[in-house]
């Protein structure tokens, strides 16, 4: 369900991936107009911001885990 949502505000916020002055509109684009949305200064497909989103929530969560297990068994 999050990712979905991701990519729908990610959508939303795109442009147009041959025209990067026209806003895209995804309800309505048609299979030939692709929407892109820029993040740190390159464009990116909506539906790669949420697998990048959802992989870097993994490897953070991997090394919060990391850091509470030596604290909960220092005592």
């Amino acid at each position: 369900m999050v990712p979905l949502l991701i990519q729908d505000i990610a959508a939303k916020a795109g442009v147009d991936a041959m025209d990067h002055s026209q806003p895209c509109n995804p309800a309505t684009a048609a299979m030939a107009t692709k929407c892109v949305t820029l993040v740190f200064g390159s464009y990116l497909d909506p539906g790669q911001i949420s697998l990048y989103i959802s992989s870097l929530s993994s490897i953070l969560s991997f090394f919060v885990s990391l850091s509470i297990c030596a604290v909960a068994d220092h005592g």
